[in-house]
């Protein structure tokens, strides 16, 4: 049943009805053009704002930051997005050091980049949704672990490399341009130029480096 069709329930004394009409064809492209104009201005306005509350944020030419996009960048921490790349809605990224993504990247959905130290992320990169990248983690020489200072090593992802949905790279972690890592992985070590890898923790899988 369409929603023109649907019972419109009680009439309610003093309130009036409201006839819905439907949009037609022009309607709804009239429509679709102001929700893309208006995400443009959108995230025109995200870019310009949040450079000016993060002194230490550099965004680049023609890069698309989504809506729900979080920076946390306290002093001394710097932040820099290369030249046309995409940072989906709901991403989390902070840096203490040094966080660098180049140029044509791609960011997905929900995903979460810390950089107490450094991290850098190469041209072309293909973050997908919900992955996560710190360069840090707490000690365990001694309980509480929650009150021990942070063990820190930078992580390096070179040109072209491609992390599937819900892939951790963990601190020290060095992977070589063109490698691809399966989706869910937790990188604990480094991989080579072109390598294919998966699981927890994740290794070299079939195929290896092309």
């Amino acid at each position: 049943m369409s929603s023109l069709n649907a019972p419109r329930g009680p009439k309610l004394p003093g309130v009036p009805q409201v006839e819905l009409v439907p949009a037609g064809r022009y309607g709804s492209r009239v429509l679709r053009y102001l929700h893309y104009r208006l995400e443009e201005l959108a995230n025109r306005l995200r870019c310009w704002y949040f450079p000016r509350v993060f002194p230490g944020l550099r965004i680049g030419r023609e890069v698309l930051l989504g809506k729900g996009v979080r920076f946390d960048i306290p002093p001394g921490g710097r932040i820099e997005i290369g030249d046309e790349t995409t940072v989906e809605p709901y991403c989390n990224l902070g840096a203490a050091g040094h966080l660098s993504i180049g140029p044509r990247g791609f960011i997905g959905f929900g995903a979460v980049i810390s950089a107490s130290s450094r991290v850098v992320i190469g041209e072309d990169a293909l973050i997908a949704a919900y992955c996560m990248i710190r360069d840090q983690d707490h000690g365990t020489s001694a309980a509480p672990y929650n009150v021990q200072p942070s063990v820190k090593q930078p992580i390096t992802l070179g040109n072209n490399v491609w992390l599937g949905s819900h892939a951790i790279v963990l601190k020290g972690v060095s992977i070589g341009d063109h490698a691809i890592v399966g989706a869910g992985a937790v990188v604990t070590r480094s991989l080579p130029p072109g390598a294919r890898a998966g699981g927890v923790p994740a290794v070299p899988l079939g195929g290896g480096p092309r």
